[in-house]
């Protein structure tokens, strides 16, 4: 006959955790409104859902823009990237073309190096070409070119209203290709 030997210390964690789970999930969450909500509610939050992630995925777009242009104009040989009223135009033609007419891009430090921060700023507001008016600020962050193995774009959103729409938050993109992977 085969003898077990049980490790009590191993036999009672299992026990706490299974006890633990039954108890937990279990419990009614008393915390939510049991109201129906109506149709015509459930369509607008939706829409509105909808819509601020659209908005928040631009934002990504927008950073995605700035990182080309970005290694664009260091593959060009640029060394000053310009500071102001949308930098330096030539450099930035994909990153305008996102934001508009309208901002101000400041780019820190104002040369090739890394870590870099570019700062898309609306001001008190202005009319976008897709239509939309926009005020507050968006500031990227880069490790290092978003195409490199380990780059990480923080993107913080300051501020930062659509349409009369406050949508605030912080993305973070990270790039976690291997090594020697180009993309």
């Amino acid at each position: 006959m085969k003898s077990i030997k049980i490790n009590l210390k191993h036999l009672l964690s299992v026990l706490v955790i299974v006890s633990t789970t039954v108890l937990f999930s279990c419990q009614k969450d008393n915390s939510m409104n049991n109201q129906p909500v109506s149709d015509d509610e459930a369509v607008t939050v939706s829409e509105e859902n909808a819509a601020a992630d659209a908005e928040y995925e631009e934002t990504a777009e927008i950073g995605l823009s700035a990182d080309a242009d970005l290694e664009a104009a260091a593959r060009a040989g640029h060394t000053n990237f310009g500071a102001g009223i949308h930098a330096n135009l030539d450099l930035f033609a994909d990153l305008s073309f996102h934001v508009g007419p309208c901002t101000t891009i400041t780019v820190t430090p104002n040369d090739s190096t890394y870590p870099k921060t570019v700062v898309i700023d609306y001001g008190d507001g202005c009319i976008c070409r897709d239509g939309k008016f926009r005020k507050g600020s968006i500031t990227l962050n880069f490790t290092k070119p978003i195409r490199r193995p380990g780059a990480v774009l923080t993107i913080t959103l300051n501020n930062y209203y659509v349409n009369r729409v406050h949508i605030e938050g912080t993305k973070i993109i990270k790039n976690q290709s291997a090594a020697g992977v180009q993309q």
